[in-house]
């Protein structure tokens, strides 16, 4: 796969614990454990739907998020938080 071209649509072709976004302890689907800088910022929030301070909670392994249960149609804008491009690469390339 050359640079750049690493497709961004479809499916993955297996699972892998790395590609789920739900806590590993919880049971519910909307708890979730993300990197450190989806922390929001500067009044900036990295998701859609997000902006209530009580959904977002920091750990020693990165954040923890309560979901809103709007589904998975959730928009982060990555010029706001360009950590996010080599965090879904390297999703992408797990999940290969």
């Amino acid at each position: 796969m050359t640079k750049g071209k690493i497709a961004g649509a479809g499916t993955f072709l297996h699972f892998s614990e790395q590609l789920a976004l739900t806590a590993r302890t919880s049971t519910k689907p909307s708890q979730w454990e993300l990197p450190k800088w989806f922390y929001p910022r500067d009044e900036k929030y990295p998701l859609t739907y997000h902006k209530n301070m009580e959904r977002w909670q920091r750990t020693i392994n990165g954040i923890s998020l309560k979901a809103v249960s709007r589904g998975q149609e959730f928009i982060l804008d990555m010029e706001e938080f360009p950590e996010a491009i080599e965090w879904l690469k390297n999703l992408l390339l797990i999940g290969k």
